[in-house]
């Protein structure tokens, strides 16, 4: 068995999604991989992580959680990043309620607003600063073609730092062609 093989057999798989699998190093790293099924795909995912990650600006890189080192495994890229709780490890619950619960109150003084789960977790944690967070997130996405909606309301996609701040863990998905009619 090679090491490779090795590594990912006695590593426990803390995510996935529709082209890759996140296994754990350790409490500090993770391994994003492409699966198996989906080699069609080339890495995708893996290659835009890569892209966005070494030419983000450096007002921007504060959002992203940091990757420490890429190698290439069959010419497809494969990723070891920091390691962060999602914010769904954290109390999905609590969002979806304190969302409901602001969006109810915003109808009731009249102004119908809807808020996105980043500026519910700004809310719940007392974090000051989310217009101006929102709009780095928002240049961020139109910068690498990445789905705004996407970034902004899935909590799996954000990992919680010690400090309590968050960063964008998940930041391969590109905007869909739906996305781009509505612009």
């Amino acid at each position: 068995m090679k090491l490779f093989d090795k590594i990912i057999k006695h590593s426990e798989r803390v995510g996935r999604g529709a082209e890759r699998e996140v296994y754990a190093l350790s409490d500090d790293y993770v391994l994003k991989i492409v699966k198996q099924r989906r080699v069609d795909l080339q890495g995708d995912q893996n290659k835009l992580e890569l892209k966005v990650h070494q030419e983000c600006p450096d007002h921007l890189r504060y959002l992203l959680c940091p990757i420490t080192a890429h190698f290439y495994r069959n010419q497809i890229p494969m990723i070891i990043m920091e390691r962060r709780p999602c914010l769904t490890d954290l109390d999905k619950r609590e969002l979806r309620k304190t969302k409901n619960r602001l969006q109810s109150e915003s109808r009731r003084v009249g102004e119908n607003k809807d808020f996105d789960l980043l500026e519910v977790y700004f809310q719940i944690n007392g974090l000051t600063g989310y217009k101006e967070f929102k709009q780095d997130v928002i240049q961020l996405c139109e910068m690498f073609t990445l789905s705004v909606r996407e970034c902004l309301n899935v909590a799996n996609n954000w990992g919680v730092k010690p400090d309590g701040r968050i960063q964008y863990i998940d930041y391969g998905g590109k905007e869909s062609w739906k996305e781009r009619e509505r612009k």
